[in-house]
């Protein structure tokens, strides 16, 4: 049986020394400093030792206190100087002291700085906690970002102070110079970027995700984003379960089936970009020029829709109450505990509790007086049967895989009889399927593959034959910039094939990115629709008032009430001057809500959208002109 050996007592005492060195010196910047300060402390209080038993300069006879003697020692300690009292035995002691403390001020000088370094590290690392309260929280990054922030930029300039705290898995400093470059004047607005994954509890408390106003998920680039969405859903879920506080949460679904299961994770109000911009960009092909009121309504610029409660309006009729408000526009009613009634019937009687959505400029203009109720003269007014709608040619250029939503609403939409034509560039999309055409009922789908960004194979389609083009991006396969470019380069051919037609054909254009709205000139036939702007202007509307979620359901289906633009002929003379609270008034016996004007002048290359008119205000509308209303 072997020896078992001997443990080396010398060594082993000198590494369990060094052991608790090594963890000293790991311990962080403030145990070094306590070590140090220990260690000061205890060589000045035995160098004051020797000078209090009597090692003095010569010539002195009666050694110091101790009091003193450790004062002379520390100040030798902390500034080293030179020593000219004669006594070998004192200059010898003052200059170890001298010497130690050189080593060890110098020494507290390096852990001061390297626990300046790494704090100022970690803060550009961007993993400190957001201490605030009442923020708006961004978890993920997207390219739709820097317009979100821009949209809460918007709303937050009427308070003192406001923050956006964003927490996503790339770099603090690459995220603010990202935004930096995008975003204006951020005004009161204070933009924190911290650096973590949105799904790791310990990475989501740096937000404080407990004390927000509400969330903002925004869906990533890759294909799992949507199970990222639902992970950073159930995460918060998982923070406010802990904090017994949780906050407003808008997440961005890709597919509409994941959508529900992110809306079963927790109270989650979901915005599906596919049904969300193909409706929209139905909307504008249908109606040329109503994406203007999309991107205010659904923006934080001019006006926007309100929830307004007042007691006084407690009995009265709809009617009676939308003719109350001097500038804004009623369209609706959120009955007590119910749902949104959208362009409710004039006698339709409010009740405690019940709100009126309005759409005004600021709040500050949804001010009611039924003491001095608004009545005006509608006797002007031309009472103009609306005309039935006939069978339409739409020409489809382009395809993506939410196509088959737009082709589906038309489908619902268009009389019957309609065609629609589709060309798609088989090199960059799949194009519509078999079972698309066959599931049709009002209209007729036609087919054909072609390079569309090339202007032969656009030359020979019959425009003479279309009502309405619609020129969707090639999301599916290219990124942004190089759909967009693509896109730009087929609406020049198309703009330019326009013009040789000699009636109006209207062209409604999707582009992914905002900024490329503005390399396009606007011209008349033209409707341009930004997709990932107007999912962070949907998403930032939610984060800021939750509860219009349900009216946009409305305006954006089939179901219920819609916008649409109202020939103004229809309602007045062209040329003659007429109070816009006529027109309102008008509006509510014909059973629309009129809230607003299009006008058109010869020299213009976009129209003049005005919302929540004065009431009072005499308004002169032409026959190319058009009213927004709210109907069914």
């Amino acid at each position: 049986m072997s020896e078992r050996p001997r443990r080396n007592e010398t060594t082993g005492l000198r590494a369990h020394w060094q052991y608790r060195f090594d963890r000293a010196i790991a311990g962080g910047t403030g145990k070094l400093m306590l070590w140090l300060a220990a260690i000061s402390a205890a060589m000045v209080a035995v160098a004051a030792i020797f000078l209090a038993l009597g090692i003095r300069p010569d010539g002195e006879e009666e050694a110091l206190p101790y009091g003193e003697s450790f004062w002379t020692t520390l100040n030798m300690a902390l500034s080293p100087g030179t020593v000219e009292d004669p006594g070998w035995p004192y200059r010898l002691l003052m200059l170890a002291v001298a010497i130690l403390g050189v080593l060890i001020v110098s020494t507290i000088i390096g852990v001061l700085t390297a626990g300046i370094e790494g704090k100022l590290d970690d803060l550009r690392r961007g993993r400190s906690i957001v201490l605030e309260r009442d923020h708006t929280i961004i978890l993920g990054w997207s390219s739709k970002i820097a317009a979100a922030v821009q949209e809460l930029v918007i709303a937050n300039e009427s308070r003192s102070r406001a923050v956006i705290a964003i927490l996503a898995d790339r770099d603090k400093l690459e995220m603010e110079e990202y935004l930096t470059d995008r975003v204006s004047s951020l005004g009161p607005t204070e933009l924190i970027c911290r650096r973590g994954d949105p799904c790791d509890l310990a990475d989501l408390a740096i937000v404080r995700p407990e004390t927000a106003r509400s969330a903002l998920l925004f869906s990533d680039t890759d294909g799992d984003s949507d199970a990222l969405v639902l992970k950073r859903s159930l995460a918060l879920k998982r923070m406010s379960e802990r904090t017994g506080r949780d906050c407003p949460v808008i997440a961005e679904v890709q597919d509409r089936e994941n959508g529900e299961a992110v809306r079963r994770a927790g109270d989650v109000q979901v915005v599906e970009p596919a049904q969300l911009v193909t409706r929209i960009l139905l909307q504008a092909a249908r109606q040329p020029s109503l994406s203007l009121v999309y991107d205010e309504l659904l923006s934080f610029h001019g006006c926007e829709i309100y929830f307004h409660s007042d007691a006084q309006l407690n009995g009265s009729t709809f009617g009676d109450a939308a003719m109350s408000f001097p500038k804004a526009a009623a369209i609706g009613v959120v009955p007590d505990g119910g749902k949104p009634l959208l362009n409710p019937p004039i006698d339709f009687h409010l009740s405690s509790g019940d709100q009126l959505i309005v759409v005004a400029e600021d709040d500050s203009d949804i001010a009611a007086s039924l003491d001095s109720p608004l009545v005006f003269d509608s006797s002007e007014c031309r009472d103009v049967a609306l005309q039935i709608r006939e069978a339409e040619s739409y020409l489809i250029v382009g395809w993506h895989r939410w196509a088959t939503i737009l082709v589906n609403e038309l489908d619902e939409h268009l009389a019957e009889g309609s065609t629609i034509h589709v060309m798609y560039d088989p090199a960059c999309t799949d194009g519509p399927s078999d079972d698309l055409a066959a599931s049709l009922t009002a209209i007729t789908l036609t087919v054909e593959e072609a390079t569309t960004t090339r202007r032969t194979p656009l030359e020979r389609l019959d425009l003479s034959r279309v009502d309405e083009i619609v020129l969707l991006s090639y999301r599916d396969t290219l990124d942004a910039q190089t759909a967009d470019s693509r896109t730009l380069l087929t609406l020049v051919h198309l703009r330019d094939m326009v013009e040789s037609v000699d009636r109006p054909i209207g062209i409604a254009t999707e582009l992914l990115d905002a900024r490329n709205r503005a390399l396009a000139s606007r011209g008349r036939e033209d409707d341009f629709i930004a997709s990932e702007e107007l999912v962070s202007n949907v998403m930032v509307q939610l984060a800021e008032n939750p509860d219009l979620g349900a009216v946009l359901d409305e305006l954006l289906t089939a179901d219920g009430s819609e916008l649409y633009l109202r020939k103004a002929a229809n309602y007045t003379t062209p040329g003659t001057a007429i109070a816009f609270g006529s027109l309102v008034q008008e509006g509510l016996r014909r059973g629309e809500a009129v809230i607003g004007t299009i006008t058109w002048t010869a020299s213009m290359t976009q129209p003049s959208l005005r919302m929540a008119i004065d009431k009072s205000e005499q308004v002169t509308l032409e026959a190319g002109d058009g009213l927004i209303v709210v109907a069914p």
